[in-house]
């Protein structure tokens, strides 16, 4: 016959978990994987292209740029696509120039600021009409 058992009683305490020893073991691993993504993430930004003047650092990893400012902490901006550290090209001390191939063929090209992180489409190549860029002008220094 079954009897419930309080779950303070003897015989439950021996056979459960132990909760201490078991969010000690939860809390190492935590943070032994924040540690190594730091890591991972302070050596691709070690490799990453910085500004002209030294001040900003960016990175692609994955599908997001990576920017640190100095020994600021990094931001991070969604690349739309996936993108790599050979798509990113400093036009001025604050300004990225990336482009990204999407799945149609077409290729985009973006600029981001990197201190405020806006981003602005500045040309499309077309996949049908490769020698055909639309969106595209050079109106001042510094600016499309």
């Amino acid at each position: 016959m079954w009897r419930w058992r309080s779950p303070t009683s003897s015989r439950t305490r021996r056979r459960a978990c132990d909760y201490r020893r078991l969010n000690a073991t939860v809390q190492k691993s935590f943070a032994k994987r924040l540690l190594w993504q730091r890591l991972a993430l302070d050596r691709v930004l070690a490799q990453g292209k910085r500004s002209p003047d030294g001040r900003f650092t960016a990175a692609a990893i994955g599908r997001q740029i990576v920017i640190r400012d100095g020994s600021r902490p990094e931001r991070r901006y969604d690349a739309l696509y996936y993108t790599s550290d050979a798509d990113l090209a400093w036009l001025d001390d604050r300004t990225i120039l990336h482009h990204l191939s999407q799945p149609t063929g077409d290729v985009e090209f973006y600029t981001l600021d990197a201190r405020t992180g806006r981003r602005s489409l500045v040309a499309v190549v077309s996949y049908e009409d490769h020698k055909q860029v639309t969106d595209f002008g050079v109106s001042a220094p510094g600016a499309f």
